[in-house]
């Protein structure tokens, strides 16, 4: 404080000096009375009576100063905010918010010391606060004599110099007169606050750049250039914006503040004041800095540490500071007195002063950083895009790079922001002598912009303890993200949008290394908000997975994979849109033809070949990647296989291998010239054995894209033949020195033949003949014990496998490795993970068998708990089969609503509804009750007595539909009834979907009647029949009657038809009822031509997300829990999704089985195959 006092000494001998200076170059003018004018200046600007005369005379400088613009123009520079955001000229500057302010007076009558508080604030909250503001109003400082600066033991600002680097003194800059009247006010202020004092001896000098502020006053700002220069960066990290806008949003009430002068209370160390000295115009003299002051290098820095050693244990809590802007929010109101009681009590420790004119107090919402947050999220402030909508097309490139900066600053509020401007690239990379157009194209991209500008989304806060979902796209050119989050109401909101242009070498990057690339980009940047979270992946191509799942051979790929292992990332499928912001993502990222995403256009290849003898059967393959990368592999296969047989083996597993690989394009070599011409169908396929390994072939080879089969000469194969002969045991080859490998891939069938034997005997144990043969090497074994005994040895009589790296795994026994696995697996620290992982983890703990893949993946398939909570699959089952009935009333479909709450004013609860397949005329009434008796008067009474007998009824299989009493009825009038399975409503599609439509329309009727349902029905029957159906592209009441109805609208507008049908002759007039009778059987006909297009191209959307499933007779399976949503009270939330198993006693057509519990051999259900799956039985081996 000794050398505060003395500062303060200095600065009022610098103001005596500095005022017998201008008197004496004055020439004997009249003592110039600084303090006077000071004081009066104070008290404009503190009373209410005179701040509106301040303002207008602020209005009236800032007009004389605009009309001499063009002559100032060299001498200051306009304070305009750099990215263009201005508030008007004639606006009062006080610190935004949302929420309308109300002044409240800390002081008295006469002296008043007023801020701000938010008019929200109500009762006994807004009372405590203001006691709160007045215990504590010693924190303000409403003029610089309040503002005592902070203690040089916390803070001061020190500018070290590079060694080697020189002083400079700046050349003296010229003036216009007006503006030197300006600074010398300035001046005069500036010493009274004691932040300058006069300078002797400098070194180091800078001039003076005075800037014209919004308000109409001059801010003097010093060029600081040269002694920045000098000056050593501090790399004292500053807060990210983002992550502070993000932490400050979501409260329920908060409090803005800002600091009194920011960095003027920050002393400069007292050996640096003098480097700060800066020459003023005229006669003023020079001056050097006491106080911190702005344009210093470091000052940032300076501030923002303070501001952190004040408020270090309440930053992140309720308290964000970004240098001199601070909110404290709660997120609670009950919480926030306290809050702000706990940050003024540092304020007054720390000697920080607060702006009372720049804060407020209490309110829901308030401008951060440039951004508007509240409790909801974080919104665009409307100042920014104003001015972007407000700016005329740019006429140059500086002035295109302006608007751009502008646009850029909301990024994370704009959706695929780089593909709405890619269209400025061009114009962007122009040189100077080329010449600038805005074309149509550039304006229409602009209007994009606006237009989504126009409303922009509110971007929500992040929450903690849900889980993130990261949806991420790749253009021709750009590629982009959206970060998203559940609200606590299911919603999906936004978090974030990113998107970059590609660059360089990336445009010509494969559409999937952009996927992978959007991914990699997407994760870096959101890091912050990512890293220790678990996040969900989402895109509309499902090959993103194998980057996250599957080891990558291609180099760029994996090294992007591997930067993404610190992330917890998992890859869902898009199935379904969900909520407007992610369906504006998608029609941002949409493309009109649909990517085939491979890592390259060259295909995989495959070598493969079996070997069949006495001692044994192999298989081997030459896997060759899109880069030239060459994979041997050998596998043994039962030894009661043919030579054929053992062909389409190494066929079947060199399939399933690419499979897993992710390849879609393959080249097949073989030299079977059997098995090549059975698969192009050259050759016949007689033998039953080779007819279903056939068969599994043509099933793997549709799962690829493209596929080539090549029959090659055997001098063509050598590789793959000599794998196949060590796998055999019939050759050991060192040029060809492979380990052998006993797994089984994902794509397993159940059929014997397709299994991969890793022995021919399991009663033996596998260790006998190696441990054997390591006792006593003399005695005689078959040359594959040789051979594989290179990679054992024996320790204490244990047998242990040399790893790669010389590392020992102890092999076990079948009983041992069944121990191991179930300890894994489903022990005290087991956590039920898949086979691949269980087979890692055996391998870290050092163990060690043949078959520890095959082995590991069969367990895990085949555990009860795994297999019954496991999740139920989604996709369709078995392809879709359309019901087509080519004429009217063929067939019918029937249905029930109900019960339906609140019933209709005659206690109608239930609405009975058919449909015809081919004409769609619906019939529908309404019931109190549901009996068999009911089904069979609506059949006799609304089908059969208007429009005859059907051949078909399709029902569900509810008790009023299958009772005995509408059975025989049906059988009495030759009608089949067809039932669907239990909840499986595409069965009855048609019945349902028109059930939709019912429901729709009786919604939109009856909102101000909703108990009079019963009597608009007729009304919306009427409507729907003269409607026309998508399916037939015309009305149903056409197709049944050859005619439009005559509707009130041509009643009463008069429409030709009407006019003009009195006036035809009587023979006119029936030739056209003839011509009309001759045209129904056309009409029918485009109806059903009609009718099979929208069929067929509902198929092939439907069938491209088929996943096969089918049962045999005899095979155990489980089956889903239905109703999905149905819990067991017993366990709760903990219940299964599946039960059973049952046996598969029936196949039917369409997917549809007959099963029945193992215990229990009387109850037989009907089920669809969509809600069963295989049942893996374990045993031990």
């Amino acid at each position: 404080m000794a050398e505060a006092d003395q500062d303060r000494e200095v600065h009022t001998n610098g103001t005596a000096t500095w005022a017998d200076e201008k008197q004496k170059i004055e020439g004997g003018e009249k003592e110039f009375s600084k303090g006077k004018a000071i004081e009066k200046q104070r008290d404009q600007e503190v009373s209410g009576k005179k701040e509106s005369q301040e303002r207008e005379k602020q209005v009236e400088t800032r007009n004389e100063l605009t009309s001499q613009e063009f002559e100032c123009k060299f001498d200051c520079v306009f304070d305009d905010s750099p990215l263009g955001f201005e508030r008007p000229v004639n606006e009062e500057y006080k610190l935004e918010s949302q929420d309308p302010l109300e002044e409240v007076n800390l002081g008295t009558v006469e002296e008043r010391r007023v801020t701000y508080v938010s008019k929200f604030l109500q009762g006994e909250l807004k009372e405590q606060l203001i006691r709160v503001l007045l215990e504590y109003k010693d924190c303000f400082a409403w003029d610089y004599d309040e503002m005592p600066g902070l203690d040089r033991s916390l803070v001061e600002h020190r500018l070290p110099m590079i060694p080697g680097k020189k002083p400079v003194k700046q050349n003296p800059r010229r003036f216009v007169p007006e503006v030197i009247e300006k600074i010398k006010e300035e001046i005069e202020r500036l010493l009274k606050a004691k932040f300058i004092r006069t300078s002797r001896y400098p070194e180091w000098v800078s001039n003076i750049v005075p800037v014209i502020k919004k308000n109409g006053k001059l801010r003097v700002c010093i060029d600081f250039r040269d002694l920045n220069t000098a000056t050593p960066k501090d790399e004292y990290l500053m807060p990210i914006a983002e992550t502070m806008i993000d932490a400050a949003a979501g409260n329920e009430i908060m409090s803005l503040l800002d600091g009194y002068s920011g960095y003027n209370q920050i002393y400069i160390a007292a050996n640096d004041i003098s480097k700060t000295a800066f020459r003023c115009p005229g006669a003023l003299g020079v001056y050097e800095w006491v106080m911190m002051p702005f344009g210093l290098k470091n000052a940032g820095a300076t501030y923002q540490r303070a501001m952190n050693l004040i408020f270090h244990d309440l930053i992140g809590k309720f308290v964000q500071v970004y240098i001199d802007d601070i909110i404290i929010g709660s997120k609670q109101k009950k919480d926030h007195l306290d809050h702000l009681r706990l940050a003024f009590e540092r304020m007054r420790k720390h000697g920080l002063k607060m702006n009372p004119l720049k804060c407020a107090f209490g309110v829901r919402a308030g401008e951060f950083l440039g951004f508007i947050i509240h409790q909801k999220g974080i919104e665009v402030d409307r100042n920014k895009t104003k001015a972007i909508m407000e700016t005329k097309p740019p006429s140059n490139k500086k002035e295109l790079q302006s608007l751009l900066g502008k646009i850029n600053f909301l990024r994370r509020f704009i959706s695929n922001l780089s593909g709405k401007t890619k269209m400025f690239s061009p114009l962007l990379r122009l040189r100077r002598e080329q010449e600038f157009r805005w074309n149509e194209e550039h304006q229409k991209a602009f209007e994009e912009i606006k237009a989504y500008l126009a409303h922009p989304p509110v971007l929500a806060p992040l929450s903690k303890g849900k889980q993130l979902k990261l949806y991420i796209s790749a253009g021709d050119s750009t590629i982009a993200g959206m970060l998203a989050q559940d609200d606590d109401n299911g919603i999906e909101r936004v978090i974030y949008y990113l998107s970059r242009m590609l660059v360089g070498a990336e445009v010509r990057y494969s559409p999937l290394e952009k996927l992978c690339l959007s991914l990699y980009v997407a994760c870096t940047k959101l890091k912050y908000y990512i890293k220790t979270r678990d996040v969900v992946i989402f895109c509309r191509s499902n090959v993103i997975k194998y980057m996250l799942c599957k080891p990558v051979l291609h180099s760029r790929v994996g090294k992007w994979a591997l930067a993404l292992t610190e992330y917890s990332l998992t890859f869902e499928p898009l199935k379904a849109t969900k909520g407007q912001i992610l369906a504006d993502f998608l029609v941002d990222h949409s493309k009109e033809t649909k990517d085939n995403l491979y890592l390259t256009t060259k295909p995989w290849q495959l070598y493969f070949d079996g070997s069949k003898h006495a001692l044994g059967a192999g298989i081997g393959l030459l896997i060759i990647n899109p880069q030239g990368m060459p994979t041997k592999v050998s596998f043994e296969v039962n030894e009661k296989y043919s030579n054929n047989e053992t062909e389409y083996q190494a066929l079947i597993t060199g399939l399933e291998i690419l499979t897993e690989l992710g390849a879609r394009n393959v080249l097949i070599h073989g030299d079977s010239e059997l098995v090549i011409k059975q698969l192009t169908q050259e050759y016949k396929c007689l033998n039953e054995k080779l007819i279903g390994l056939r068969a599994r072939v043509i099933q793997l080879l549709n799962m690829f894209d493209e596929v080539k089969l090549q029959h090659i000469p055997r001098a063509s194969n050598t590789i793959a033949n000599e794998l196949a002969q060590i796998a055999s045991g019939y050759k050991v080859s060192k040029k060809c020195l492979e380990q052998l490998l006993h797994v089984q891939g994902e794509w397993e069938d159940h059929q014997e033949v397709l299994s991969i034997n890793p022995s021919s005997s399991n009663q033996q144990d596998w260790r006998s003949q190696l441990i054997g043969y390591l006792q006593n090497p003399n005695m005689k074994v078959e040359r594959r014990i040789k051979f594989q005994a290179l990679n054992y040895t024996l320790l204490d009589n244990e047998l242990y496998k040399r790893g790669f790296d010389g590392v020992l795994f102890k092999c076990l026994g079948n009983h041992e490795s069944y121990i191991a696995m179930a300890e894994i697996h489903e022990g005290i620290c087991g956590s039920h993970q898949a086979g691949r992982k269980m087979k890692w983890v055996l391998s870290r703990k050092g163990l060690y068998w043949p078959t520890m893949i095959k082995d590991c993946i069969e367990f895990a398939k085949s555990c009860e708990e795994c297999q019954k909570h496991g999740p139920i699959q989604k996709t369709p089952a078995c392809e879709l089969h359309s019901i087509i009935k080519p004429w009217p009333f063929r067939g019918w479909a029937i249905d029930l609503i109900g019960q339906i709450h609140p019933p209709s004013s005659k206690y109608h609860k239930y609405i009975l509804v058919a449909i015809d397949y081919f004409t769609k005329w619906v019939e529908a009434i309404p019931l109190k009750d549901v009996e068999q008796k009911d089904i069979i008067d609506f059949i006799e009474d609304h089908i059969i007595t208007r429009f005859g007998i059907s051949q078909t009824i399709t029902t569900d299989q509810g008790t009023v539909f299958t009772g005995r009493k509408v059975v025989r009825y049906a059988e009495s009038r030759g009608i089949k009834l067809v039932t669907s399975t239990p909840y499986y409503a595409q069965a009855n599609g048609q019945v349902e979907a028109a059930n939709k439509v019912v429901i729709g329309l009786i919604k939109k009727h009856i909102s101000s009647k909703p108990r009079s349902w019963h009597e608009t029905l007729v009304q919306i029957l009427w409507a729907y029949r003269n409607s026309p159906r998508d399916a037939t592209k015309t009305t149903p009441y056409k197709l049944v009657y050859g005619h439009e109805a005559i509707l009130p609208i041509d009643i009463n507008l008069q429409s030709i038809h009407i006019q003009r049908q009195n006036e035809l002759p009587v023979e006119d007039y029936w030739n056209l009822m003839y011509d009309e009778l001759i045209s129904l059987e056309e009409e029918r006909l485009m109806a059903v031509q009609n009718i099979v297009r929208q069929k067929e191209r509902i198929e092939k959307t439907y069938n491209q997300r088929v996943r096969m499933q089918r049962f045999r007779v005899g095979e155990l399976v489980l089956k889903v829990i239905l109703p999905m949503d149905q819990k067991s009270r017993y366990l709760g939330k903990w219940s299964y999704n599946w039960e059973g198993p049952f046996l598969v006693e029936q196949v039917y057509s369409k997917n549809a089985y007959v099963i029945k519990e193992i215990n229990n051999s009387s109850a037989n259900k009907v089920i669809n195959g969509k809600y069963l799956k295989h049942f893996h039985n374990r045993t031990e081996e």
